[in-house]
């Protein structure tokens, strides 16, 4: 059996999940403690985690109470004396049976002393900062996943590690400290100019792998990372979209689709802590209401000169209309014993309008907003709800349909056409 001394050292905080999660994070199973087999170097031998200890007494071996970095450097002059020089410097990036070299076996020792020592050491007999395990990461992957800033900067500074080096799965270090929740280490890559949009071949940002472990990452660790991501790229923020002329909509006393639906939306949005207002931009302001020209994209002509003309109508009411009738008789051609406003659910009133215009151009600019790049998606937190609407107000053969769906524009239709029309004009048909 192997000896307990040549078991490769792997921080505490990595034990517990590298192995569940070895296939989704694609590394090696090193919470199992591998051993050291045959294509190993005395280096690597070096950096295991404890002296070998004598088999028959028990007392520890040659090198026994040496710190790490000291074994480190003994075991180099060993190779040196032995060798030579020139042939001791092969073995500097010797991988080992598990696809280790000496400067990552460094980055994944348990201390950050010698972590920093032993690194240091390799740096200066020229480690290569390149060289990639079986799965493409470096030493700065694994320095972090480790969460040793420090050995981050040691590594990008003085060894010039490529800061956006991809593994085979296009993971950089910032992807991989994101994923693990290490928030010192991505503050510290950002600092050295790591690239918080880089894809990686799942098309995912570090943002959207921050915190990617099921469950083995906790919620505020991923939620800092998030924020050290957002602070270093305003971009990645959501952007939310509200308007008070959405409130202008009134509906029947106790109607669930109300304008407090809003308000208490807008409200928990505002006291969800310190994390979120720095995810989140509200712009409440500078979108104009959507154009008749952009609502016929996907209503007719007709039906919305119908609403313009029904906003006029009622602009001295004091109670909402029921609306759906209004559609059944003028547009469906209902007669009015057909219709019953009673079960009406969707209702009309002097400010309706004015809401579902502004609340269409809320989506609109939103698209505009994530397609140009402005900000990573969007939330539209806009009344009355639009995306139930037909052409014509109905939908196509439901004319003496009892329900609109609480909605009077197709708000998720006009902001799809207006992408289509103007941010993919392009577009093969």
């Amino acid at each position: 059996m192997a000896s307990p001394g040549l078991t490769i050292g792997i921080p505490e905080q990595l034990d517990g999940f590298l192995a569940f999660q070895s296939m989704r994070l694609r590394t090696p199973l090193l919470a199992a403690r591998l051993h050291r087999r045959r294509g190993s170097s005395t280096l690597h031998e070096a950096l295991s985690q404890s002296p070998p200890r004598d088999a028959s007494s028990g007392a520890a071996g040659n090198g026994a109470g040496q710190p790490i970095h000291a074994r480190l450097q003994a075991a180099w002059n060993s190779l040196c004396s032995d060798q030579g020089p020139a042939q001791a410097a092969t073995c500097i990036d010797m991988h080992d049976e598990n696809h280790f070299t000496p400067l990552m076996l460094a980055c994944t020792l348990p201390e950050a002393p010698a972590r920093l020592a032993c690194a240091r050491f390799l740096l200066a007999k020229h480690a290569s900062v390149a060289a990639q395990d079986g799965h493409g990461f470096t030493a700065l992957h694994w320095a972090a996943v480790c969460a040793d800033a420090a050995l981050v900067r040691l590594l990008v500074g003085e060894g010039r590690a490529p800061v956006d080096a991809e593994s085979d799965a296009g993971e950089t270090p910032l992807h991989r400290a994101a994923r693990v929740g290490r928030l010192h280490t991505c503050k510290a890559l950002l600092a050295l100019g790591a690239d918080p949009l880089h894809r990686n071949h799942a098309m995912e940002t570090p943002f959207d792998v921050a915190g990617s472990l099921d469950g083995a990452v906790s919620d505020k660790a991923a939620s800092l990372v998030r924020a050290a991501l957002v602070g270093k790229c305003p971009r990645l923020r959501c952007r939310l979209f509200t308007h008070t002329d959405c409130l202008l909509h009134s509906t029947r006393e106790g109607h669930q689709e109300a304008p407090q639906r809003i308000t208490a939306i807008l409200k928990r949005v505002r006291e969800a802590g310190d994390v979120a207002p720095a995810l989140l931009d509200i712009v409440d302001s500078g979108f104009p209401r959507a154009s008749v020209h952009q609502l016929t994209r996907a209503h007719s002509l007709q039906y919305v000169e119908l609403v313009q003309s029904l906003s006029a109508a009622v602009a001295n009411a004091v109670a909402p209309i029921p609306f759906t009738p209004v559609l059944q008789r003028t547009v469906g051609g209902a007669s009015a014993t057909e219709t019953k406003a009673g079960l009406s659910d969707t209702s009309f009133s002097p400010g309706t309008f004015m809401a579902a215009s502004r609340a269409a151009g809320a989506a609109i600019r939103a698209v505009d907003a994530v397609v140009t790049g402005e900000c990573r998606h969007a939330l539209c937190v806009v009344r009355p709800p639009g995306h139930h609407a037909g052409i014509n107000g109905l939908l196509e053969g439901a004319a003496c349909s009892a329900s609109c769906g609480f909605c009077v524009f197709n708000t998720a239709a006009v902001a799809a056409l207006h992408a289509l029309d103007t941010q993919f004009a392009e577009l093969p048909s």
